[in-house]
């Protein structure tokens, strides 16, 4: 589970530092189980594990982790891994799904994420999805206070103003979490 950019010729391609690029930050490998999903007019089915995840990650706030959190419309799981088997698949950063407090009476039939994870290196800074959208959020916010700079002559004034709206969001997006 290792995603490296790669040129025309399969080749790795490098960066400035001589690393290789890692792309996987971008992926979420989802190996489920299938969720078990109920619908009005369908009745039960075995769901895509990448769509359910995909539909809990739309509903997150960018700073909240899908870790921990139930598959929303889902009742059970086709099958389930093992302990040993969600720890190896974890391990190698792919997305799984288990039912919490097994063998107890108040055990769960819902569907939670194990780890929210992503395919980038296990030494990446993007390892965790939530750090791409937090990330992802930021830039998006700057980009939208400096669009109106854009075209604009490069002075001392401008500058100072795109500073002082780059910290003012910024600081907002801190402020809710």
């Amino acid at each position: 589970n290792v995603h490296y950019m790669r040129d025309n010729n399969g080749d790795i391609i490098y960066d400035e530092n001589n690393n290789p690029m890692d792309i996987g930050w971008y992926t979420s490998v989802v190996v489920g189980p299938e969720p078990i999903c109920t619908s009005p007019t369908l009745g039960n089915y075995y769901g895509s594990p990448a769509i359910a995840y995909a539909a809990l990650n739309a509903n997150l706030k960018a700073q909240s982790a899908p870790t921990n959190k139930a598959l929303p419309g889902c009742t059970g799981m086709r099958y389930k891994f093992s302990n040993k088997q969600l720890n190896d698949l974890t391990g190698n950063r792919f997305v799984t799904f288990k039912l919490k407090s097994e063998g107890v009476t108040s055990a769960s039939k819902i569907p939670y994420v194990v780890d929210g994870c992503t395919s980038g290196t296990a030494s990446s800074d993007y390892a965790r999805l939530t750090t791409v959208k937090v990330v992802t959020r930021c830039v998006d916010e700057i980009r939208e206070v400096a669009d109106p700079f854009i075209g604009e002559p490069n002075t001392v004034e401008q500058r100072n103003a795109l500073a002082a709206l780059i910290s003012k969001r910024l600081s907002y997006l801190k402020e809710q979490g």
